[in-house]
């Protein structure tokens, strides 16, 4: 980190701080808007559309990367940086002073757009501002980023929602988000590309697929809150019909077939995020309704988790600069992870159904699987920047972003559906549990042949057609 050609040089000192400063600022926000958003709900009227309040920030994110994405290609990173933050910011005091759970739902779908715009922007910023030798380096910083709001984010907000007002932890983040603007966007101007700042047809037509993929995941989270079947069937499949495309459309060519490269590393990168989180969303909820674990006990395994993913990201980057940035040995330490993700998922399983295992077991399960996530993780993310075209980082930062959101999304409402139709089915709580933890390992265990593929066969770099989506 002393190094003088580091993440902390001289020349790039404001710009690691103002990168690292905006992913705490989202990171806060989102450990912080969890904690209070029940408070907010029942102030606001909002308790019977509860989960839109993350589905609006969720999809909206998903426009702000492709936008940004895009923009960043076209010319430079800090026209998307202006935007996300001013978007960002808006929406936190927008959210603060909301009146009504409509106006609170505005302001989560522009907060949602400005994180996913500065999302997109951070990673070009890496891609663009450091060579790929202490990428590694900044890569464990970012996963660092998101400790301390996972640590103590909760605990203030929930402090500040019950003795002074829910309002005031949307207020509250926004100065780190000032600041991280006022170090970040002077720096950014310095790295623009050669491409053109004229928008392009491409451009626009990657935009509109955009909107039709966010309409299409919107009309499908509709449909699952409908409560008659036939019109629920009806809507989730013009949905699906609307985003399937779309979603292909959007990543890189050779993503659904794991080809090596660019595209293997946003595959994986869905597929990671499904398995995980996916499985992670199990877990409060099997520790609470099948061992019976208060809710002060249960963040412990969370915590576990989210403490070794930054363990190994830090172990990455001490094996990158060990290799010299193999993309071959990067690779096997991917699959590695994923073993250990796949043996903390199977060990958290076995705990929350069966009452003979302690409940401990579940913390150090799933501390497994966060190491497993903090070396197969980054391993995606260096692959895909380090294989983008020149010129084409944003396109890539945008897939990565694209890949997690839409496997997040489907894993964490596939394991919440089939803990449901347990329940219809009268099989009891841990079927339904088993079954989601069963489909989160099948997603690790696919995830094998992308994480084998992201050293590319016959040459360095991806492909020109490859990298560009």
């Amino acid at each position: 980190m002393h190094d003088s050609g580091g993440v902390f040089a001289a020349s790039r000192r404001a710009l690691t701080a103002g990168i690292l400063l905006a992913v705490t600022a989202i990171a806060c926000e989102g450990m912080s808007v969890s904690t209070v958003l029940p408070s907010v709900a029942v102030g606001l009227g909002g308790l019977g559309d509860y989960g839109w309040a993350f589905s609006t920030f969720m999809l909206a994110s998903l426009l702000g990367a492709i936008s940004a994405g895009g923009s960043a290609d076209r010319n430079n990173v800090l026209s998307p940086a202006r935007l996300g933050f001013a978007c960002f910011a808006a929406g936190l005091i927008v959210g603060g002073i909301a009146p009504s759970w409509p106006v609170f739902l505005l302001a989560r779908a522009v907060q949602g757009f400005g994180a996913g715009c500065l999302i997109s922007v951070a990673y070009v910023a890496v891609a663009r501002g450091y060579p790929e030798r202490v990428r590694p380096r900044l890569m464990a910083l970012l996963s660092t980023a998101w400790v301390v709001p996972a640590l103590v984010g909760p605990a203030i907000a929930g402090q500040v929602a019950e003795h002074a007002s829910w309002r005031l932890v949307f207020i509250g983040i926004l100065p780190p988000t000032v600041v991280a603007a006022w170090m970040l966007l002077p720096r950014l101007s310095r790295l623009s590309t050669p491409g053109s700042t004229e928008p392009s047809p491409e451009a626009d037509r990657r935009l509109f697929t955009a909107v039709r993929l966010t309409a299409g995941v919107a009309l499908a989270l509709f449909a699952v809150s409908l409560n008659a079947l036939l019109p629920s069937l009806l809507v989730a499949a013009v949905g699906f019909a609307a985003a399937l495309p779309a979603f292909e459309r959007l990543l890189p060519d050779g993503t659904l077939q794991a080809r090596s490269g660019l595209p293997a590393a946003v595959c994986l990168r869905g597929l990671l995020a499904f398995g995980f989180f996916g499985a992670e969303a199990l877990i409060p909820l099997g520790l609470s309704t099948n061992r019976d674990v208060p809710p002060s006990l249960v963040g412990l395994a969370l915590t576990a988790g989210a403490l070794a993913w930054v363990v190994g990201s830090w172990g990455q980057d001490r094996a990158e600069a060990a290799a010299s940035g193999s993309m071959t040995q990067r690779a096997f330490r991917a699959a590695g992870g994923l073993v250990f993700v796949l043996c903390g998922i199977g060990g958290a399983a076995a705990v929350i159904v069966s009452p003979a295992l302690p409940i401990e077991l579940a913390v150090v399960a799933w501390a497994l699987g966060g190491l497993g996530m903090g070396v197969a993780y980054p391993a995606a993310t260096l692959t895909a920047l380090g294989t983008a075209a020149s010129g084409a980082e944003g396109s890539a930062a945008a897939s990565l972003q694209l890949a997690e959101t839409i496997g997040t999304a489907i894993g964490t409402g596939a394991a919440g559906a089939l803990f449901a139709l347990s329940a219809s089915l009268g099989r009891g709580t841990s079927d339904g549990l088993a079954w989601g933890f069963l489909l989160a390992s099948v997603a690790i265990i696919v995830g094998m042949v992308p994480a084998l593929r992201l050293a590319p066969r016959f040459a360095p770099l991806a492909s020109a057609r490859e990298a560009s989506v």
